[in-house]
C-alpha cells in the first residue's frame, strides 16, 4: 500500500509470484500502469482500466508500480516478484 496525500494504492499479493491486483479510489482515474525495474527502466506496462496485472514473465526482484492518472498525478507502490 503506498499513500500521496489521501490517495491510497493498494497492490496484492505483495510479494507476488504470478500476478498482482490493484485496487485505485474512484476518483483515480488511471491512463497507464507501468512496472519499473531498480534502475527505472520500465520493464512492463498496462493500459489504465487493468487491475489485474501478469508478472509471469518478468524475472523475480523489487520492482516499482507507477499509476499515472488523467489529472497528472503519478502514484508509486513498491511491488516484490518471487
Amino acid at each position: 500500500t503506498s499513500e500521496v496525500g489521501a490517495i491510497a494504492l493498494h497492490v496484492y499479493p505483495n510479494p507476488a509470484s504470478e500476478w498482482v491486483q490493484v485496487q485505485l479510489p474512484d476518483q483515480v482515474q488511471a491512463t497507464r500502469l507501468e512496472l519499473l525495474d531498480p534502475q527505472g527502466r520500465m520493464v512492463q506496462h498496462w493500459p489504465g482500466q487493468e487491475r489485474r496485472l501478469d508478472l509471469s514473465s518478468i524475472p523475480a526482484g523489487a520492482y516499482t508500480l507507477l499509476v499515472r492518472a488523467r489529472d497528472g498525478a503519478v502514484l508509486r507502490a513498491g511491488v516484490v516478484k518471487r
